[in-house]
């Protein structure tokens, strides 16, 4: 836990604290790190350091070498380190907890791609979206569990509990997914065998063997560049809402910290809407009620695009699938990675309604860029470079063709 440093802030604009409201001290252990806006800032944002160098690797070990234990692994490692949180704490300080972060974003970079490759392996192209969604609603609906249990969970047995708890379910997950996960339909123990034809049947015409990555062609396409553009803007205004909103919610409308845990899971995650929202609540002033609103419904907007742009990466091209999604999770991680730094930046010893006005701002501005280059530019058609292979021999099959015509035209 953070205790908050004694320091002179710009109050010029803040709220007042509720009358009606009473403190409930946090009481649960001792440990409490002086550690300022700027070194909380720099520990959210550390796990994208290692998250951002691991995204491309993902993609292309899990499409050589299939996705089941790409991902696993990582995600077991990550889970181990997670247990070992609560002490970098208490024995070696801030620094450690951020090398920790960043092993622990090392391990999670390449869950994404993986699980792209594995989805391109299982899902029809006409079910694609829903299985997508489903798949990845999996992200916001753990968050918000993790969100509501969080408070509860650090007032009963103190905030270590929270580490060793989702450490130890981790650990758990990977038993689980060892077992019952399979990287195809072809090697799947439990499968039915009509369910397996009808996968194999469907996707046969898209899978084939690997082929040399088209890099040339995928980064002169347009509609990979406008995912990768909508790809950043959605992480920066996912993470700020994620990271930040509970500073927010304590410095400027001082919710407790059990309050902010009941109040921000109800924000599970189109581009447009979430930037609307958040300027609205940067003019809403002190109602806790209306921004909490408005946060709300930014999360229900940025849920939409998971049957958008996050399944785009399939439409445009399935066999590359992963190396996809590494190539635009990694520019997108430097917009999570900045979110925090920025909001830091901004606020730090002024922690102001007029400050955070201009973190809103900056992070809707953004977001609606992001919306309309979208629907200006993108695609959700298969690309000619899925089939580098049948593209690169068109030109030797006309040219054989009319050595062949020819041919005929002097025997006759």
């Amino acid at each position: 836990m953070v205790v908050p440093l004694n320091k002179t802030l710009s109050l010029t604009d803040e709220c007042g604290k509720p009358k009606t409201k009473t403190s409930v001290a946090y009481t649960k252990g001792t440990d409490k790190f002086a550690w300022d806006e700027s070194t909380q800032s720099w520990i959210l944002s550390s796990v994208f350091i290692g998250y951002i160098t691991t995204q491309l690797l993902g993609g292309r070990l899990a499409e050589h070498f299939g996705g089941k234990l790409v991902l696993g692994v990582p995600m077991l490692l990550a889970g181990l380190l997670s247990l070992l949180t609560p002490v970098a704490a208490k024995k070696l300080g801030s620094t450690a907890v951020m090398v920790l972060r960043v092993l622990i974003g090392m391990a999670e970079g390449v869950t994404f791609p993986a699980m792209h490759v594995i989805l391109s392996n299982w899902a029809p192209p006409l079910e694609r979206s829903r299985m997508v969604t489903m798949v990845y609603a999996g992200s916001p609906m753990g968050t918000i569990l993790t969100l509501a249990q969080g408070g509860v969970m650090m007032r009963a047995w103190g905030w270590e509990s929270i580490f060793y708890f989702y450490g130890g379910l981790t650990v758990i997950w990977f038993v689980a997914w060892f077992f019952l996960v399979s990287d195809s339909p072809e090697n799947h123990p439990y499968i039915s065998k009509e369910e397996k034809l009808f996968i194999l049947a469907t996707l046969s015409k898209e899978k084939k063997t690997i082929l040399t990555m088209p890099w040339r062609q995928i980064l002169t396409s347009v509609p990979f560049w406008a995912l990768l553009v909508t790809h950043m803007g959605h992480n920066l205004g996912y993470w700020m809402l994620l990271t930040q909103l509970p500073t927010y919610m304590n410095n400027i409308l001082h919710f407790e910290i059990q309050e902010v845990s009941k109040a921000r899971q109800n924000i599970p995650e189109a581009q447009g809407g979430s930037a609307l929202c958040l300027i609205g609540a940067a003019y809403v002033g002190c109602s806790r009620t209306m921004s909490v609103v408005l946060f709300c419904i930014a999360g229900i907007c940025q849920g939409c695009i998971y049957s958008g742009y996050v399944a785009n990466h399939l439409d445009l091209a399935p066999q590359f699938a992963g190396t996809l999604l590494g190539l635009t999770n990694t520019a997108a991680s430097v917009t999570s990675w900045t979110a925090p730094l920025l909001a830091g930046s901004i606020t730090k010893d002024n922690q102001t309604i007029s400050a955070w006005r201009t973190v809103f701002w900056i992070c809707a501005a953004v977001m609606l860029f992001d919306a309309i280059e979208y629907l200006v530019f993108g695609s959700g058609e298969e690309q000619t470079w899925n089939n580098p292979e049948a593209t690169d021999t068109a030109p030797a099959a006309f040219e054989n063709s009319a050595r062949t015509k020819d041919s005929n035209q002097n025997y006759t």
